[in-house]
């Protein structure tokens, strides 16, 4: 996700600056939010409560983030690569 005022300086294999995977970035909303609207995403997704993240990520101008490895950004070609070659071995099945 991109979150402005967030600056990671730790590169954690997702990028730096202002890209923040997913649970970091879940996080930070539920700290934004202050309780008021948001309930933490564990266990079966609640789409009630998926659509008020959608909306409250809108409304604080967060976006989603680029695919990175440390600084370098991972093109769609090369996400569709990766999935292929996933996709081949069966993970996940």
């Amino acid at each position: 996700m991109k979150i402005n005022g967030v600056t990671l300086d730790s590169d954690f294999g997702f990028g730096k600056e202002n890209n923040v995977f997913g649970c970091l970035a879940e996080a930070v909303i539920l700290a934004l939010d202050s309780g008021n609207k948001l309930k933490s995403n564990v266990g079966e997704v609640d789409f009630e409560n998926f659509n008020a993240f959608l909306e409250f990520c809108d409304s604080q101008n967060i976006e989603a983030g680029e695919f990175k490895c440390g600084n370098r950004l991972i093109t769609h070609n090369e996400l569709r690569e990766i999935m292929g070659i996933v996709n081949q071995m069966g993970v996940g099945k």
